[in-house]
């Protein structure tokens, strides 16, 4: 855990949810460690609030997952999915990897379930 890591990316979420909610900025004591446990009780807390209500609510648990991704490759040693390149029907090219839940294309803004993303064709690789 290092600043800019794990701890300040989920104190940059309690720190919104507390703008939302209208509450002062939380304030964090200790080192590292007691940091990680303060934010986590407080957002553990707030979960229900955030999950019913914060319009963000999607990409946050989205971070958190790709948080734990993170720590569990750092622990295991394990390599990050190689990401693939395939083309939308529009043309766009989308970058997904073999675990991607689904994806949306930024050109022409079709949602793809996951094994529709995964039966798109491959993109031509560049040189």
């Amino acid at each position: 855990m290092a600043r800019g890591g794990v701890v300040t990316v989920l104190q940059s979420w309690l720190t919104d949810w507390h703008e939302h909610l209208g509450w002062r900025h939380p304030r964090w004591q200790g080192g590292l460690q007691q940091q990680l446990d303060q934010v986590v009780r407080a957002l553990r807390t707030n979960l229900e609030w955030a999950a019913s209500t914060h319009p963000a609510f999607g990409e946050f648990a989205d971070e958190v997952h790709a948080l734990v991704r993170q720590c569990e490759r750092q622990i295991t040693g394990e390599r990050r999915e190689r990401p693939i390149s395939v083309n939308c029907p529009c043309g766009a090219v989308l970058r997904v990897t073999v675990s991607t839940p689904g994806a949306r294309c930024r050109g022409c803004d079709t949602q793809y379930a996951r094994t529709e993303v995964l039966d798109l064709p491959l993109a031509a690789r560049a040189a």
